[in-house]
């Protein structure tokens, strides 16, 4: 059978290489038998022994890892303030002229766990397109509902998870748009997610939701009710090919965020693991099995289930 090359890119500091080798360790281990990962690096002062690290996941399953270490002078201009994003977010504006011999990859968050092949998603037909993305829900909400912060008519898209036409960037110049009308916002809606929706969105192909089962997916609020694809979101939530933990709050310290044990089982198998507190067990344990038991306190009341019975216990004031 014929090698299926994919290539892949990343971007991490230094605080962020344990998640990504969970990252990583997921899309080895749920990729196909003749997968050919070829994996980029985007680093930002990354310590030779995370990288060596790194290396040990070919126990897995063998494939290509290549670093690429950052000027970060060149982004010394951008404003960041107030923000869980790091200016390393925005290195995949390099990756055009970083892998001039490269067509086209795929580039992920660091806070992603992949749950199948990515042959799929890259044999995407890019012609005429910059990148391949998934609607950003979160942000469809508030373009219908709170203008004023996400003022764009057009799909805003997520951007932790992209497929990106590089020849295509390379032909238009895409990567000095993107850094000119990065250098040039002051205030930032969503950084260099804003960046990209802001340049691309003239060249973006919708990839299907299930590329990237953002946290609000297995949220049933407002955010999902009223999208038009409410319905098909929810059957994505049950069935991801890419669960994407979007928000500030993580697994790795919210053990009890929903689709937190996916994130937790494929930690087991990183060099680089982490291991819970006995408090965080406890939560965990907790939220896998809420069905059966929880304890939850909603003002002056204690509500205790198990096995779908309720005890209630109200507190004296």
């Amino acid at each position: 059978m014929a090698v299926n090359k994919i290539n892949i890119a990343f971007a991490s500091d230094e605080n962020y290489i344990q998640p990504m080798s969970v990252a990583i360790v997921s899309l080895l281990k749920n990729s196909g038998k003749n997968d050919d990962i070829c994996l980029y690096v985007l680093c930002n002062k990354v310590s030779d022994a995370s990288k060596n690290k790194l290396f040990e996941l070919k126990k897995i399953k063998d494939f290509q890892i290549q670093f690429l270490d950052i000027d970060m002078s060149e982004f010394s201009s951008f404003n960041l303030l107030g923000s869980h994003i790091t200016v390393t977010a925005y290195f995949r504006m390099k990756l055009a002229d970083l892998l001039p011999e490269v067509k086209k990859i795929i580039y992920l968050d660091c806070d992603i766990i992949v749950k199948t092949s990515l042959k799929e998603l890259f044999d995407y037909d890019l012609s005429g397109k910059y990148i391949a993305a998934v609607e950003d829900i979160g942000c469809t909400y508030l373009r219908k509902y709170h203008n004023e912060i996400c003022p764009y008519d057009f799909v805003y898209v997520n951007s932790g998870v992209l497929l990106i036409n590089l020849e295509e960037w390379r032909k238009d110049n895409v990567p000095a748009k993107l850094y000119n009308t990065a250098e040039a916002r002051i205030n930032h809606f969503q950084h260099d997610q804003e960046i990209i929706n802001i340049v691309c969105h003239d060249n973006c192909l919708l990839a299907d939701l299930s590329w990237n089962v953002q946290d609000s997916f297995y949220r049933n609020d407002a955010i999902v009710k009223t999208n038009n694809n409410s319905e098909y979101i929810k059957k994505c939530s049950k069935k991801p090919k890419i669960i994407h933990f979007t928000a500030s709050k993580k697994p790795w310290n919210e053990v009890n965020m929903p689709a937190a044990y996916e994130w937790w089982y494929y930690n087991k198998f990183s060099p680089i693991r982490l291991k819970m507190t006995p408090k965080q067990k406890l939560k965990f344990l907790l939220a896998r099995y809420d069905n059966l038991l929880s304890l939850r306190k909603i003002r002056n009341k204690f509500i205790f289930k198990i096995c779908g019975i309720s005890i209630s216990y109200s507190i004296k004031k």
